[in-house]
């Protein structure tokens, strides 16, 4: 098995019982890092290949997107369309207390997007990949150029977004058991049924992982906000209304 298809599970024990952890605290200086994160107990990680499709992409008609495909290959018109086809990147992927975070790598600082609860998760699973080229993502999304060494593919769907990931080698069916397991253990807890009770470190790294969700949130909301009064304001000088001026002017 190759590095880059390798799980990680780490036992690092809990606070009280060992200094490593409040040493690695004081470097981080409280940053959601890589190497903060997988390095806790209960953590399951390894590298995957991230697929980003685009909503204008995803809502075209096969014949459509096989045509930007094309184009994408092309390269003097693969400038103009690269933008709106599905892109594929390398990222170190983390299950670790009550959230799936993402990073560039495994020494990445902090995570790459927002941090998923696992009690969002609606569903999970994996599809085994026939075609080395082209493959065509819930009978609705082609995506071509597939890594030689993914064998499956995993999706990860919460309430709003659907995640996916291409995984080397015949790992996808742990991913899949490890993330099932960790929502459960999730539920679990926030029912009060669970008799184990929950590493300090975890705990730690679940307030970081909520901490950096809630930021992500707000930067969404104002960016949306934003995007909103753009469009009002266009709307607005297109109608020809001129704007009134304030007495005293």
């Amino acid at each position: 098995m190759s590095d880059g298809t390798s799980l990680h599970k780490r036992s690092t024990g809990r606070v009280g019982d060992s200094g490593s952890l409040s040493q690695m605290f004081g470097r981080t200086g409280g940053d959601l890092s890589a190497q903060l994160v997988r390095t806790t107990e209960q953590t399951h990680s390894g590298m995957v290949w991230k697929v980003s499709v685009p909503f204008v992409f995803s809502c075209l008609p096969l014949v459509l997107q096989s045509i930007l495909l094309w184009m994408k290959r092309q390269y003097v018109l693969s400038w103009f369309v690269s933008a709106i086809c599905p892109s594929i990147r390398h990222r170190f992927l983390c299950v670790s207390g009550s959230y799936i975070y993402r990073f560039e790598s495994e020494t990445s600082s902090s995570p790459k997007g927002a941090p998923v609860p696992l009690e969002d998760i609606e569903h999970v699973e994996s599809t085994s990949i026939d075609s080395l080229r082209n493959m065509l993502i819930e009978k609705e999304i082609i995506v071509e150029q597939i890594p030689p060494s993914c064998r499956s593919l995993l999706s990860i769907r919460t309430f709003s977004k659907v995640q996916y990931f291409f995984i080397e080698g015949q790992e996808a069916s742990v991913w899949v058991r490890c993330i099932r397991q960790a929502k459960q253990e999730c539920v679990t807890r926030r029912m009060g049924h669970s008799r184990i009770p929950y590493p300090r470190n975890l705990a730690y790294i679940d307030q970081l992982g909520e901490e950096f969700l809630r930021k992500n949130r707000r930067m969404k909301k104002k960016l949306e906000e934003w995007q909103d009064k753009d469009m009002e304001m266009r709307a607005f000088v297109q109608s020809g209304t001129t704007i009134p001026k304030s007495p005293g002017y």
